[in-house]
Formats: structure tokens, C-alpha cells, sequence
């Protein structure tokens, strides 16, 4: 069972807040574990869930707080203390579902845009590649799909991992340059 309470404290009132109770109980120990297989089922599709409410609720905050880093921060600089990473063309806030396979092993993992430029973009999810890994990027955004070869280009554990975009056939390009020039109001 997955139940969503509201805190008890007026400090963490605005916090969401999950309560999980499963309980495996059965006359056979069949029954138990068929509902013990069906709590854990529910327990993921809750976890699921919570997980979009909180990438839902996370995006504002962190388009707020790039607005007012300095100009040319980016965290792969900051983390690392390199200015010779800096990017080779501008970067914009873009969210949309992607898909990238690392081409050595064809392992594949979901992920969400964070940001896109012409030269690559990061990518937020939580089991990244290694640095250096080649792969193949596929975002999807209204309808339309944009796929190019990469090398991840740095990794923040825990957060995402930046991509640089190697390879780019001409037709993907022009999907590219016109998302691009979306997010730049260049229309």
C-alpha cells in the first residue's frame, strides 16, 4: 500500500512526504508471496512516480539558479577547475526524454535533457557512463527526434553526465538547429 501524507511539522509542511506499508500475509505461503510480489510492484510504480513529482518540481529551482551564476560557469569548470573546458557553443535550458546506448556494450539508459547546444548537452540521470564512453544519443521532444554519436565528456555522480556530440548526420542537424532556434527566440 502506498500512502501520501503531508508533514506533521509546520518546518517541512511544504516538503511532500511518502509513507510505505507492505505487509505479506497469507493463509499458504504462496499467497504470501504472491502478495508480497504485488507490494513490491505497487512499491515501484510509487517510487516511479514520486520520482517525476520531484524532476517536475526540481526544474524551476535549477533554471532559477543558473540565471544568476556568473557568465561562462558551467559545473563541469567548477567541478574540475579547468577553463580549457569550456563549451564551444551556447547552451539552453531544454528539457525532453532521451535515450543513450553506450556503443561498446549496446547498454541502454533513460535519461532527461537538462540543457542542449549544438556541440552536445547534459544529460540528468543517476547511473551514468564512464568518462570517455562513446555512445548514442536519441531525444525525443513534440513529436520529433534527434539522434547523434557522443563521448560523454564528464560525469557528475549522482546528477547526469555531459555529452559531446562527435558525429551528426545532416538530417539531425536541421532537427537540432530548430529546437535550437526555438530556445534562442531566433525564430
Amino acid at each position: 500500500m502506498c500512502v501520501t501524507a503531508p508533514a506533521t511539522d509546520e518546518a517541512h509542511a511544504s516538503e511532500p512526504s511518502l509513507i510505505l506499508q507492505l505487509e505479506a500475509l497469507g493463509s499458504t505461503p504462496e499467497q504470501a508471496e504472491l502478495r508480497w510480489s504485488l507490494g513490491l510492484q505497487h512499491v515501484q510504480e510509487a517510487l516511479l512516480s514520486a520520482s517525476d513529482v520531484l524532476r517536475q518540481h526540481l526544474v524551476p529551482t535549477k533554471t532559477r539558479v543558473n540565471r544568476d551564476l556568473p557568465p561562462g560557469w558551467s559545473p563541469q569548470a567548477s567541478q574540475k577547475g579547468k577553463d580549457s573546458e569550456r563549451r564551444r557553443s551556447p547552451r539552453y535550458p531544454f528539457i525532453a526524454e532521451a535515450e543513450v546506448t553506450e556503443l561498446a556494450s549496446d547498454t541502454k539508459l533513460n535519461a532527461k535533457t537538462s540543457d542542449l547546444g549544438t556541440s552536445g548537452c547534459f544529460l540528468d540521470m543517476l547511473n551514468t557512463s564512464p568518462e570517455g564512453t562513446d555512445v548514442r544519443v536519441r531525444i525525443s521532444h513534440a513529436g520529433t527526434t534527434f539522434t547523434a554519436l557522443g563521448k560523454v565528456a564528464s560525469v557528475l555522480r549522482n546528477m547526469g553526465m555531459g555529452v559531446a556530440f562527435r558525429s551528426v548526420e545532416e538530417d539531425q542537424l536541421a532537427v537540432l538547429q530548430e529546437w535550437l532556434s526555438q530556445l534562442s527566440g531566433d525564430e
